[in-house]
């Protein structure tokens, strides 16, 4: 066990009252635990409150009374001394927890990676307009369902906006989450999920993805879809980045796609980097349309590939945006596989 010890000096005044306490020392001595009680206990402590100079305080109550409130102001004395630096103290491990705690999860995730063979480097910044990766992959779905998925190569230069659109089923919201979540990891200091990523610093981050109905009924789809995008651009600032998936598909296609130009035009031309997964073709075509022969539009549109045969590569290229999402493919794949 730990024993204290208080070493004090005084001198000896009026009415052989102790005065000029000076603190001598403080000292810890580790013992050998004994019972509180027992006999060989208090001679030890007996024997060891005792020096040539000095006398026991055990056998005088009032001696001992005297020097157990003298140890106590003694002890307060040091304290009041010394809480602030312990206060301090404490709070930088606190801190200091924390930040460990951090890497540590870093150095798991990345023991994650490699366990999943999911390649992963620690990215690049470049400017806030372009963004390149290669064999980027969903890093949580890989950990999830602990596979490895495919990868996407894009090398977008100088542009504010991406439109992604293709076939159902098609990867284009993995795609969408492989890039917020790689960004997220790359300003946290992070090795992402890919070959290579570069981008750049967006300190005002926002996601808008499709919820489920409101249970409650308070209020439709589309309101509540609307409600969070007035959030969001209450609540930007510079160097923004919003990924949108899917957003405002919940009315028809022509009110849709009107509601996704204004909002959506209106961002870019506010200087907000956009990246959008969609199925409003109108949307996508008159967007299209307006860019198309523009060195300098600002704008790329991706498209999820699909073969002749239907199939899904799950890969994301560059193309011009279709006038279908080859919904029937699905349908085809459902009746055969119940026939």
């Amino acid at each position: 066990v730990y024993k204290p010890g208080i070493a004090m000096s005084c001198g000896v005044g009026g009415g052989l009252k102790f005065h000029n306490f000076v603190l001598e020392d403080l000292r810890t001595e580790v013992r050998r635990r004994k019972e509180p009680g027992g006999v060989i206990t208090k001679a030890q402590d007996y024997i060891a409150s005792m020096t040539s100079d000095s006398f026991s305080v055990q056998k005088d109550i009032t001696i001992r009374t005297q020097v157990s409130e003298m140890e106590f102001r003694v002890v307060q004395y040091v304290m009041s001394y010394t809480e602030s630096f312990m206060t301090s103290f404490s709070s930088f491990f606190d801190q200091f927890h924390l930040q460990v705690a951090f890497y540590r999860g870093a150095l798991n995730l990345k023991e994650y990676m490699d366990r999943f063979y999911i390649h992963n480097s620690f990215p690049k910044v470049c400017d806030k307009r372009d963004l390149r990766f290669e064999d980027l992959k969903e890093l949580v779905m890989g950990i999830e369902q602990r596979i490895n998925p495919v990868g996407n190569t894009c090398e977008i230069a100088d542009k504010d906006l991406l439109i992604v659109t293709g076939a159902n089923q098609g990867g284009k919201s993995t795609f969408l989450r492989s890039i917020g979540i790689a960004q997220i990891m790359m300003q946290c200091g992070l090795p992402v999920a890919a070959d290579m990523y570069e981008s750049g610093i967006f300190p005002s981050f926002f996601t808008h993805f499709t919820r489920r109905e409101d249970s409650q009924m308070n209020s439709g789809r589309l309101d509540e879809e609307l409600g969070r995008i007035s959030k969001i651009i209450d609540n930007i600032g510079e160097s923004t980045i919003v990924l949108l998936n899917e957003s405002f598909a919940t009315t028809t296609e022509k009110e849709g796609s009107v509601i996704a130009y204004d909002i959506i035009k209106a961002l870019t031309e506010s200087g907000v980097k956009v990246l959008t997964v969609t199925h409003l073709l109108s949307f996508a075509q008159r967007m299209y349309s307006e860019v198309q022969g523009k060195q300098d539009a600002g704008v790329e549109f991706f498209s999820a590939e699909r073969t002749s045969n239907g199939r899904r590569t799950f890969k994301m290229i560059q193309h011009a945006p279709e006038l279908t999402s080859f919904g029937l493919d699905l349908y085809d794949d459902i009746i055969t596989r119940k026939k």
